[in-house]
């Protein structure tokens, strides 16, 4: 790492991941007022981001790079504890344009302690004068043995599945891999959709099993391609449109755990059609395990003819 421009390196365990193949920060450089510009690295072998075929990074991609940019802000800053009780409880973002693979990328961090002790993150990410992310994590500090009884409170029962449940065809979540489908069926459910999650506590880049519960982002990646899975089984859109998420809302107000069944429920309250079928897409998330509620969201999403698509982002690398 130059020693000129001040960027010092950063470890796997800096970042909040066990494989230094997850992480994906190269390192950071510490400006005044306790913010932290951090270097994105771009791992086009990663198993899970790339394991199809995309010519830009991956929305979840800069989620993750978010998040771990904010880890390291947050611990520099207001001394957040490194210790994997703490986790994001809640996170907003807006992408404002498509990150390329071959342009260098950094993501701008600053934390603040807040007056119910917990911590608030402002994140940017850009490519040299181009905005592509703005968000904002917030952080509470879990103790151990705080987190061990959440997670040990009985759950009740899972609620009957519903008629009319299809499994999940990897295709419409626009995944290549079996192991990385994470929805086991989908059904209409009144006036949206029902969906339960697949538990796999061995997925090989989230590790459930490793960290005791399932992550925040297990949950999000969840959500996402529930709405692909909508958009493509019941409201109309083409195999090859693209799918362009806009903008996302998360709240995580209790850990799921690993033994108890994730039942998500997904209500479209925007749906705009074009010329040729679906156009817009935005939905509300409600994840729970019997009655806890572990996830709720909103997110919004166009969705591009392929052709379209294809043209607009011709010659891109």
């Amino acid at each position: 790492m130059a020693g000129d421009g001040g960027w010092r390196a950063l470890g796997a365990q800096d970042v909040g991941v066990t494989r230094d193949g997850d992480r994906l920060l190269d390192g950071l450089e510490e400006r005044p007022g306790g913010e932290v510009t951090c270097q994105v690295r771009v791992l086009p072998g990663h198993p899970f981001f790339f394991e199809h075929e995309v010519d830009h990074l991956p929305g979840l991609y800069l989620l993750e790079a978010g998040r771990q940019a904010a880890l390291v802000a947050a611990r520099r800053s207001v001394g957040l504890p490194v210790a994997p009780a703490t986790a994001a409880c809640a996170f907003r973002a807006r992408f404002d344009g498509f990150a390329e693979k071959a342009a260098a990328l950094v993501a701008d961090a600053g934390a603040r302690a807040t007056e119910e002790g917990a911590v608030e993150v402002d994140l940017v990410a850009r490519q040299a004068t181009r905005l592509l992310v703005r968000g904002r994590a917030r952080w509470s500090f879990v103790e151990e043995a705080a987190l061990a009884d959440l997670l040990a409170a009985p759950c009740a029962p899972e609620p009957p599945a519903p008629r009319g449940r299809a499994a999940v065809p990897r295709q419409a979540v626009h995944k290549r891999l079996e192991e990385n489908v994470l929805l086991e069926w989908v059904a209409p459910a009144g006036e949206g959709f029902d969906a339960r999650l697949r538990a796999l506590p061995e997925h090989p880049y989230f590790e459930p099993r490793r960290w005791g519960r399932l992550p925040g982002l297990y949950l999000v990646e969840a959500c996402r391609q529930l709405a692909e899975a909508i958009a493509h089984l019941h409201l109309g859109a083409a195999q090859g449109d693209a799918f362009v998420l806009e903008d996302l809302t998360v709240d995580l107000p209790r850990p799921a755990r690993l033994d108890a069944a994730v039942r998500i429920e997904a209500v479209p309250h925007e749906v705009e059609r074009g010329r040729g079928g679906l156009r817009r897409l935005r939905l509300l998330f409600r994840a729970r395990q019997g009655e806890r509620l572990v996830l709720a969201g909103d997110a919004g999403a166009r969705v591009v003819p392929g052709r379209v698509y294809r043209r607009a982002r011709r010659g891109v690398a």
